[in-house]
Order: C-alpha cells, then structure tokens, then sequence
C-alpha cells in the first residue's frame, strides 16, 4: 500500500475510531445513551463531513467536467459508443463486481478477531491471570489488535485503493486525456496514465492515471472493449516514464 493509499485508509478509519472510542467511553461511565446514541451521532457527523468537502470540491469539479468538454470538442484519437461498450460486456468474462473470498475476509476475520480478544480477556479476568479488566478497556483492546489484521486484508484485496474504479457506458481516447461519462456527467481522466491493467477474459483494460483534486472524481476506469490489444497499445503511448 502506497503512502498515498495509507493516508486514505487511515482517514476512512476514522468513523470507527470515533464510533468505538464512543462505545467503550459509554461503557466505562455507564451510559446507555452514549453506547447506542454515539451509531447516529458517528453517521450524521460523517455525513455532514462528506458534504463539507463536496463543497470544497466544487470548483475543481467544475474545472474537470469544462475541460472534458473542450476536448470533447476536439479531434478524437478513439471513440467507444454505449452499444460498443454493451457488445464488449456481453461477449467478455463477467469482471465480478460481487464480494470476493479475499474481500469477504476483510469484514470476517477483523470480526472473529475482536470476539476472540473480548473472551479472552473475560476469562483471565475471571481467573485472574489479568486481574481487573474492565469491560470498556477489553472492548477496546480488543478493536486495537483488529486494526492491523484491516490493514494488511485490505491491501492485499485492494480496499486500501485511494481511488473507485468507474465503469463508463461511453468514453473517448484524445490526446491530452480520456474523456468518459459517469453518472450523465463527462469528466476527463488526464495522462500521463500511472497504471494500465489488461484483462482479455472480461474485454476491458482498467487504467489508473493522475490523482485528482476532488476524490468524487474517479481516477480509475475500467474500459471495455472488444479489442483490448488494439486498446492496450494506444493508450501505452500515453504512459508515464
């Protein structure tokens, strides 16, 4: 996992870090209210955050969606249609967009781990290997030691990808960039391309290019198309060094 990947994760951590430090306060002081009441507060909170930096976004989102329709205006090196896209899709290996065994295990083991570590800190309080462990420290204890094992399930299944990967029903190849459409709205993934993936079972090629400012705009897209080759060695020439 990159420094840049990291970075993400830790702050895609943070909603459970607050959620967990809440529960295990609430325990400790015995307040009910706290323990069950700190689920909306966490998810409100979050929801009000993810607004905020919509807002922020904003102007680099308008920047983005501007330049794509200048080059769009633009002479085209390729031009991929939503029937070609649908025919490239239709003929290829499905690219499995469920849940994965390596991704399933992102969710279960964290989980087996936490309620292993609550039971056994219960039962060497009880016997009093380790005395007086309170129930709110063996909470918390036991999230802590569920952190690492997150981290190392999530790059290996690579949750821990700073960026979504969009699926575009039309794109277009120029030369400065890939325009393609998400969600009704054309955004341009700009070169140089940091990473180009082929997969020929399922008829796409997935490229990852420059990070953008705004982390509601994708800079990964999966293409597809019905010659992948073809595809690949256009859009070599417009790798990074």
């Amino acid at each position: 996992m990159g420094q840049r990947n990291l970075t993400v994760y830790v702050k895609r951590m943070i909603p459970s870090l607050l959620f967990m430090g809440l529960i295990t306060y609430g325990i400790k002081e015995e307040n009910p209210w706290l323990q069950y009441g700190s689920i909306p507060l966490v998810i409100v909170g979050t929801m009000v955050y993810q607004s905020f930096k919509t807002l922020r976004s904003r102007p680099s989102i308008n920047a983005n969606l501007e330049e794509a329709r200048r080059v769009m205006r633009r002479k085209l090196v390729l031009e991929v249609t939503k029937d070609e896209v649908t025919k490239a899709k239709q003929k290829g290996k499905s690219v499995g967009l469920g849940m994965s065994s390596t991704t399933s295990l992102t969710l279960i083991v964290p989980f087996i781990i936490f309620l292993a570590t609550g039971y056994i800190l219960s039962l060497l309080s009880e016997q009093q290997i380790i005395p007086n462990i309170e129930r709110w420290q063996s909470h918390l204890v036991a999230f802590l030691l569920t952190l690492p094992a997150s981290t190392i399930l999530s790059t290996k299944s690579g949750l821990g990808s700073a960026a979504p990967t969009a699926s575009p029903s039309t794109y277009y190849v120029s030369e400065t960039g890939i325009v393609f459409e998400q969600m009704g709205q054309f955004y341009i993934l700009r070169y140089p391309i940091v990473d180009l993936v082929v997969k020929e079972e399922s008829n796409c090629v997935e490229v990852e290019g420059q990070p953008t400012d705004a982390t509601l705009i994708p800079n990964k897209v999966r293409l597809f198309n019905r010659d992948v080759k073809k595809l690949q060695r256009l859009l070599a020439r417009f790798m990074k060094k």
